[in-house]
């Protein structure tokens, strides 16, 4: 949508396994429709293994940039709160996957 601004804000830790976590906090808004604020974790693991993340120099596979490539399994855990409108405000806890291909 044209009237929608967002904000997010994540420091991610790579841990010895290969799996990358992710504290985040987001916040967005649509048109004049109120907010939607999430904090969370997210955690991700590239190609199943360590071998992969950690790119060619164990055997992995990495795009020119030295960037690991392959299956990407991506969770977040959240809660959020959306207010706005005439609506009252509502509060959540969420759980959201992503599969995707680098």
């Amino acid at each position: 949508s044209p009237d929608r601004l967002a904000f997010e804000l994540g420091w991610g830790v790579i841990l010895p396994s290969g799996a990358q976590v992710t504290p985040f906090g987001r916040w967005s808004r649509e048109g004049t429709d109120g907010y939607r604020l999430n904090a969370g974790t997210r955690w991700a693991v590239l190609g199943g293994n360590a071998d992969v993340a950690d790119g060619p120099e164990s055997g992995g596979v990495a795009d020119n940039l030295g960037n690991p490539r392959g299956l990407r399994l991506t969770i977040d855990l959240f809660g959020e709160q959306v207010a706005g409108g005439i609506r009252p405000t509502e509060r959540r806890l969420g759980i959201q996957g992503q599969i995707g291909f680098k």
